[in-house]
């Protein structure tokens, strides 16, 4: 398997930091965290992917040769 992988989703989260600094603004932290939408097989779901501390499960970056999945799960997509 080799390209971009059709099921790799990607959210966000915005984290604040709780350090006030003194011009009394506190910066804001966008987090990407990746997910897998495969429809049976998914190695990392939305919800887990959400999950505290949970933004880096997914290491597989959208590449389908680094996709966790062997090719006989991948291609199983009926629930």
């Amino acid at each position: 398997m080799e390209g971009k992988c059709p099921y790799y989703q990607v959210d966000s989260q915005q984290h604040r930091s709780r350090a006030l600094r003194p011009d009394y603004v506190r910066r804001v932290t966008v987090v990407p965290i990746p997910w897998c939408g495969h429809p049976k097989h998914s190695p990392v779901s939305r919800e887990d992917a959400r999950g505290l501390g949970r933004a880096g499960l997914l290491t597989c970056g959208g590449r389908l040769e680094d996709c966790p999945l062997s090719e006989e799960k991948y291609r199983d997509q009926e629930p």
